[in-house]
């Protein structure tokens, strides 16, 4: 049928008798006789198409198989092997001679004289092992068109399914080609398949791979060898690297990398496009619009995107115990064997659903925004976002920039802590802060349900608090912490001229100052200051009252129709605490001599003193003093009245130009200057004396035991 060698070869056993064949031309002529092969006789001759041959056996052996074969040919160093409708099985083996089999039948070609081999298949599911050289070595696998050029010549394999390289030795190279249809490449150790419906390439012991996806979803899986390994993806391609062999893939619509052993790392790159990276303890995953790549099971990760602003970041835990670090330009999920990293991402997103888990979140060198809840934070940055969920314990970390930190509470009741160099939020009366924030120019508390309370300390520089039922700051050069809606607001100086302002709420409202403490208090709010030397309470509307305490040392107390003022001396710590526009105000006196001087409206107005107590009322304020040694009482304005009881003992009453003053026999006194009009009581026994009687022009009644 085809020119070229016409090999006959018979299989049996000798011992069951002797067998002779002869190859004989159209004229009965012998022009070939077999002679001995491995297990029979076999006959090689070179035919010509179209001419007629028989083959003619003799002997005694009962059971011999015969093979025919009229594929191979020769024309100058070429060699030509042709596959049948059937099922053909070929091979070639490279060398000083190379091996050429077909069916079964081996021939023997010097490659010295032979330097080209083209197999061609036919119909059938047809399949070749080829065998490299010692020396370099490459194949280009095709769909029916593999090429291997190698040290002893060309082997050309067309039209056969399943192909099969075997590399023995030197720097050999396969290239895999995809065809139309659905591929899928594989390796394994020292072995690269590449196959889809109509074919199957293999390459064994091949130390470089590069396998082409062109057309069709393919898919690469790409696993590592027992060495420390790299896999290194983008989106038209991936590299393994490791243990002397380089497996690179290219325009896959999936690849994995998958490693098994060693400590392997995994490098991810994006697109120019928006991509998407899912990260989770044993996988990662980079994807976007015609690609997706897997790494599996690497020790450690380093995923890179290249600044797009719709790149995304979602990582996950494991079960055990593990730190996330969010560094804005990157981050970082350390495992307890391993980690993930994740460079220039414009938004991370990290979930905690096992173990105990903790976050780092740091700043950029612009100005950041870190927001953190019961279970999540994030920290905002010019070009990034990070964002957490589900953390044991969060910090935020701000080192450069004019950056923000906002704390929010849960539905339980919080304590916010903030001082001047880091906030914290307590949630649910834990002792321990799972929402952290250290170094931020600027930190915000924010309480929306349940009974919070938020703590607030200075520095040692100067600081002004401003508390109101609503909100409350305390900023300075140094520092500034803003809280909102708790119920209870405690702020401390340390040192410096702090200043404390006090606001009312619409409500009515109670203003406290004891020494260098306040509050204010009011429906549902409580704002307290400890250690301010200067202290103000403001009162704008509702039925307000003010309640002013004296120091340890000598105070003075000055109170007037619209503020009150208590001021200490002897000492170098002066206190100074202030009432601004409170309905009432009392002032009182516990221990020191101290002295209260009290002033009238522009209206008529009443001043009562009592042993212990004074009273100055008018139509828009009530003032009250308690326990002052002494006591001034001064109408300015208006026709007013001052009323003055005597005491138990023996008082003195000295009627002077300027008023009246009432001296008791303990030393306090009540002194009251220009009013029009006094009256001077004596009812409660003792001998009381009306003395240094001077001309006055006021109105004066003397009621009871008075001596005259």
């Amino acid at each position: 049928k085809n020119s070229g060698w016409l090999s006959f070869e018979t299989t049996f056993d000798n011992n069951d008798g002797g067998l002779a064949i002869d190859l004989l031309d159209n004229t009965g002529t012998v022009v070939a006789s077999g002679v001995s092969s491995t297990n029979g006789l076999r006959i090689d001759y070179q035919a010509t198409s179209g001419q007629f041959f028989s083959l003619r056996t003799t002997g005694t052996n009962p059971d011999v198989d015969y093979r025919l074969v009229n594929l191979v040919s020769t024309s100058d160093r070429t060699v030509n092997i042709l596959g049948t409708s059937a099922n053909d099985r070929f091979k070639f083996a490279a060398g000083s001679v190379n091996l050429v089999e077909a069916n079964g039948l081996a021939y023997f070609f010097d490659s010295s004289n032979f330097d080209e081999f083209n197999y061609n298949g036919s119909f059938g599911n047809d399949s070749i092992w080829l065998g490299g050289t010692s020396e370099s070595d490459t194949i280009d696998f095709r769909v029916g068109e593999t090429t291997l050029v190698g040290a002893r010549g060309t082997v050309n394999a067309n039209s056969i399914r399943d192909i099969v390289f075997k590399g023995f030795g030197g720097d050999d190279v396969a290239n895999f080609h995809d065809s139309s249809g659905i591929d899928t490449f594989v390796n394994d150790d020292a072995l690269g398949i590449f196959s889809g419906a109509n074919f199957e390439h293999v390459a064994r012991d091949i130390p470089v791979i590069n396998v082409y996806a062109n057309e069709g979803f393919d898919q690469a899986f790409v696993r590592d060898t027992d060495d420390d390994d790299t896999f290194e993806s983008y989106p038209d391609q991936a590299v393994m690297t490791g243990g002397g062999v380089v497996i690179s893939t290219y325009g896959f619509d999936a690849t994995y990398g998958v490693s098994r052993s060693g400590s392997d790392t995994a490098l991810m790159h994006d697109s120019a496009g928006d991509d998407q990276l899912i990260s989770m303890s044993d996988r990662t995953i980079m994807s976007s619009d015609g690609y997706r790549n897997t790494a599996v099971e690497f020790t450690n990760y380093r995923s890179d995107s290249s600044g797009q602003s719709g790149d995304t970041a979602v990582v996950f835990d494991s079960e055990g115990d593990e730190t996330f670090e969010g560094h804005g330009s990157y981050a970082l999920m350390k495992f307890a064997e391993g980690e993930s990293r994740f460079e220039n991402f414009a938004t991370v997103f990290a979930t905690s659903t096992g173990g105990i888990d903790t976050v780092n979140l740091y700043d950029s060198e612009g100005d950041d925004t870190y927001i953190g809840y019961v279970d999540r934070a994030s920290m905002e940055q010019p070009s990034n976002f990070t964002w957490v969920s589900g953390f044991a314990s969060t910090i935020g970390h701000s080192t450069t920039g004019s950056d923000a930190a906002l704390l929010f509470d849960s539905t339980g009741n919080d304590e916010f802590v903030s001082g001047s160099d880091q906030s914290l939020m307590y949630y649910g009366g834990a002792t321990v802060s799972t929402n952290q924030a250290i170094g931020f120019d600027q930190n915000y508390g924010f309480s929306e349900s349940g009974d919070d309370v938020a703590r607030l300390t200075d520095t040692l520089a100067k600081e002004t608090y401003l508390g109101s039922p609503v909100r409350s700051v305390l900023r300075g050069d140094e520092m500034f912490s803003w809280v909102s809606g708790f119920s209870e607001v405690d702020v401390v100086s340390s040192g410096g001229s702090d200043i404390a302002l006090l606001y009312d709420s619409e409500g009515d409202d109670e203003y406290r100052s004891e020494g260098a403490s306040s509050h204010m208090i009011g429906p549902g709010y409580h704002n307290r200051t400890t250690g301010f030397l200067r202290n103000y309470g403001y009162a704008s509307t509702g039925s307000d009252q003010a309640l002013m305490y004296d120091t340890s040392f000598n105070d003075l107390y000055r109170v007037y129709d619209d503020r009150a003022i208590m001021r200490n001396s002897g000492t170098t710590e002066i206190v100074i605490n202030s009432a601004y526009g409170f309905d009432r105000t009392r002032g009182y006196s516990t221990e020191g001599d101290d002295r209260a001087k009290m002033y009238d409206s522009v209206g008529d107005d009443t001043y009562t003193s009592v042993v212990g107590s004074a009273r100055f009322t008018g139509d828009t304020f009530d003032n009250y003093t308690y326990g002052f040694r002494y006591n001034e009482a001064y109408s300015l304005n208006g026709n007013d009245l001052a009323v003055m009881e005597d005491s138990s003992g023996s008082d003195d009453l000295l009627v002077r130009v300027q008023g009246l003053k009432m001296k008791y026999d303990d030393g306090v006194y009540y002194d009251m200057r220009a009013f029009d009009h006094y009256i001077a009581n004596s009812f409660n026994g003792g001998e009381d004396n009306v003395i240094d009687v001077d001309p006055y022009e006021y109105l004066l009644e003397l009621d009871g035991d008075w001596i005259t």
